[in-house]
């Protein structure tokens, strides 16, 4: 998908996250955690807006916050799973893992 839409998904990421999240150390964590996934796009979210346009021609605002809560969720399994593993040794989530 485009930069733009990248670069929304990234906003209504870090609006969840400023809405929803309320201890302060876990947000910047959270924060970084977000940034290092933009760095490797949205291939996720990016479906989830893809078929929506299929059936809809259009993007509209709620689909991006569907697609960026999807990412969030992929998030937290590739965190989960790194953790577990010990593996992915260049991720945020494994060199600061007291609140991953």
């Amino acid at each position: 998908m485009s930069l733009d839409i990248n670069n929304r998904l990234y906003a209504a990421m870090l609006e969840i996250l400023e809405t929803y999240v309320t201890n302060e150390k876990m947000k910047k964590q959270l924060y970084e955690f977000i940034k290092f996934k933009q760095n490797e796009g949205y291939l996720f979210g990016d479906l989830v807006i893809l078929h929506y346009l299929i059936y809809k021609n259009k993007i509209e605002d709620q689909i991006i916050k569907v697609a960026a809560a999807i990412e969030l969720l992929i998030l937290s399994f590739d965190i989960l799973d790194d953790v577990e593993d010990q593996d992915n040794l260049s991720s945020p989530w494994i060199r600061q893992q007291s609140l991953s």
